[in-house]
């Protein structure tokens, strides 16, 4: 599980860098096609620090899907860099998944970052 995985690409710095913090978008890596053993069966991807780990077809670039779920990820990330770690995550986990703190901020800028972004890709194709 320590691959160094992939940088973004070019694309998915411009579209995510309003968005996220510079040192974010440079210090993520991507790692597709592969998942800890342990991660769920229903879960697609996870993030371990810097690292963000999809499981094999969950992450296809520029579907929308994939750019909420990379968005959320990358909330995960940002999260790890400003002073999260597992223990903590496990903490918050507490009374559920969808309860917990960093869960609810990712879902909710996820979805956010995404809409903003497919608005703005509208706004251009008109």
């Amino acid at each position: 599980m320590f691959e160094q995985g992939r940088p973004l690409s070019t694309t998915e710095h411009a579209l995510f860098q309003p968005y996220y913090q510079r040192h974010t978008l440079y210090k993520v890596r991507i790692i597709e096609n592969k998942v800890p053993f342990w991660l769920r069966k229903d879960m697609c991807a996870v993030v371990l620090g810097h690292r963000i780990f999809f499981r094999k077809n969950a992450y296809q670039a520029n579907t929308s899907k994939s750019l909420e779920l990379l968005a959320h990820e990358l909330t995960h990330v940002e999260q790890y860099l400003t002073g999260m770690n597992v223990f903590k995550y496990i903490w918050a986990s507490r009374y559920g998944y969808r309860q917990n703190p960093y869960e609810v901020e990712a879902y909710a800028k996820g979805a956010y970052v995404s809409a903003q972004i497919l608005a703005g890709r509208r706004a251009n194709s008109v």
